[in-house]
């Protein structure tokens, strides 16, 4: 399970604590590891923070600071080939706006969108998304548990994704491909 941790001028966002302890229930779950990415320069920092986490992988590259989706979605699919994670979790944000469906297009997985709840279900993940502002709570099966997963700000309590631990931490390298105009 791999969480994208959305940071902001130096703080790691409240979305991805409330991401990093679903990941950690549904790791729990399945036996899966939790893995978080942080992407751009001086984002390495921050990774001590991410203590939910078995490992943080960090991307030290300043094309990724505010980078178009396109840019982050090509690094992501690069991350997710070389750690063969299966589901991964996305800020249903400003900051992650588009991510979450060229990432789909690349990778080939599905996407499930403005997730509220998520738990294992054997070897599968049930996600429940709202519709329509809410008035309406979908349930969707990943049945192989491997998916891109949209969570919805403020669906899950971000203290479950705090830690004191310190979690492993590895740079990586991806390939950046700048946006095309």
């Amino acid at each position: 399970i791999l969480v994208l941790a959305e940071q902001l001028r130096g703080e790691v966002s409240d979305i991805t604590f409330e991401m990093l302890g679903a990941g950690r229930t549904l790791a729990g779950g399945s036996g899966a590891s939790l893995y978080a990415v942080l992407l751009g320069s001086e984002a390495a920092p921050l990774a001590t923070r991410l203590g939910a986490a078995d490992k943080v992988f960090v991307v030290d590259n300043p094309q990724l600071n505010l980078a178009a989706p396109d840019t982050v979605a090509t690094a992501l699919k690069a991350l997710i080939d070389q750690t063969q994670a299966g589901l991964v979790l996305l800020g249903c944000t400003n900051v992650s706006l588009g991510i979450g469906s060229i990432l789909a297009a690349k990778t080939g997985l599905p996407m499930v969108n403005f997730c509220r709840a998520a738990k294992a279900d054997g070897a599968g993940v049930v996600c429940t998304s709202q519709l329509f502002g809410g008035k309406i709570l979908s349930d969707v099966k990943l049945a192989d548990g491997r998916g891109i997963v949209s969570i919805y700000p403020g669906a899950f309590s971000p203290d479950a994704g705090k830690s004191d631990k310190t979690p492993a931490i590895e740079k990586v390298d991806v390939p950046v491909e700048a946006p095309k105009v």
